[in-house]
């Protein structure tokens, strides 16, 4: 599936609220293409140019550069990295994504586990515009920890 598939999909969902089972899979490819892949020249075919990231305990982000360095960094840390979504909600132009992520600390070699939840806003090209992101970020200090 390609990120324009993607945003079409999603676009679709958002104007009319049917084919909540395509935007699932198009949600999907989004998380596979870029946070488990790191497909970050494809950042731009998923976010707004103007996209805002809120997450406690670290800068807000506000543009791409920005989201673009921070998946950059967050994937040189980590190995086996893997992302999955266990829950998915939409309603109009939001979505809500409970998830888990798991990957190995390359520097301490610890396997470490944490959920969070992601409140997305799309624009009316599909693409995320807003995120705020909740997580568990203890199990960050006590596995980071060096």
């Amino acid at each position: 599936m390609t990120p324009q598939d993607v945003r079409t999909l999603v676009r679709r969902s958002l104007v009319d609220g049917r084919d909540r089972t395509w935007t699932d899979v198009a949600l999907e490819a989004f998380w596979n293409d870029v946070w488990d892949n790191g497909h970050v020249h494809l950042l731009s075919e998923y976010y707004a140019r103007h996209y805002v990231r809120h997450a406690p305990a670290q800068p807000t982000i506000n543009d791409l550069p920005s989201l673009k360095d921070h998946v950059l960094n967050t994937r040189e840390l980590e190995r086996d990295f893997r992302l999955n979504i266990e829950d998915r909600f939409f309603t109009k132009d939001r979505g809500a994504l409970r998830w888990t992520w798991s990957a190995t600390h390359k520097l301490t070699g610890r396997r470490w586990t944490m959920t969070g939840i992601a409140l997305c806003r799309y624009d009316a090209d599909g693409r995320v515009a807003e995120e705020w992101i909740q997580m568990d970020a203890a199990i960050l200090r006590v596995h980071w920890r060096v």
